[in-house]
């Protein structure tokens, strides 16, 4: 192990510990028969064979020593693997906001959304996917969910949140808040019916951007004279 170090992501539940073997001898790989362990000072349990769980483990330094076995008159060989796990970024859980476009929308006309993260970095950057003009800073959090309906109507906005790494071993990671807007509303007519019977109303409502939404719907009954039945 020429170098003797190592980076890997905490995000990384499977590194195998090969990859950061290396010698002189370009023509000279390592031999696949030997036996890998935690170095002193390093917890157990989180190799299994030559596979390193740093997602496990977590950030730190980690150190493991490869072992090759005695051949004939030669004696066993080793070499140490120091591995540094590095704290992925964490965008954190997204919670999606669904509004009836018939409710007052001027109470969201000021919506952070840093409100609608959990356990979020907060060195992150907002960008605004649909192009609502909402998001025009890199510290900029807030949107207008009025302006965002009386410009485009309704449908479905996505903000993207994106953390980047602190060490280049890492990716950049993303989660998506989604804004759904939707409309559903109707008048309805009926000929003479008794009361003593059912009827039945198909409604049918237009979806433009494939929104699954569940609708809890009120209605109203009026006689011909206008009021309330």
């Amino acid at each position: 192990n020429i170098a003797g170090g190592a980076n890997t992501c905490s995000s990384n539940s499977a590194v195998d510990l090969f990859n950061f073997l290396d010698n002189n001898l370009t023509n000279l790989n390592a031999d696949l028969n030997g036996t890998w362990s935690p170095d002193i000072g390093t917890a157990s349990g989180f190799l299994s064979e030559s596979i390193f769980n740093a997602s496990a483990a977590g950030p730190g330094t980690y150190t493991f020593v490869y072992t090759v076995d005695a051949v004939d008159t030669c004696s066993e060989k080793s070499a140490k693997v120091t591995i540094e796990v590095h704290r992925a970024p964490e965008p954190g859980e997204a919670i999606n906001i669904t509004i009836c476009s018939s409710v007052d929308l001027s109470i969201y006309s000021s919506l952070d959304l840093f409100d609608y993260l959990t356990e979020e970095d907060s060195n992150g950057i907002w960008t605004d996917i649909d192009v609502t003009g909402q998001i025009t800073a890199l510290n900029d959090s807030e949107i207008n969910i009025e302006e965002i309906f009386n410009n485009f109507g309704i449908g479905e906005y996505s903000f993207d949140y994106t953390v980047y790494p602190t060490h280049g071993t890492c990716s950049e990671e993303t989660t998506s808040v989604r804004v759904k807007i939707a409309d559903i509303s109707s008048n309805f007519s009926a000929a003479n019916q008794c009361s003593a019977e059912p009827l039945t109303f198909e409604i049918q409502y237009q979806n433009l951007n494939s929104v699954s939404i569940n609708y809890d719907l009120e209605y109203e009954i009026i006689d011909s004279n206008n009021s309330i039945a």
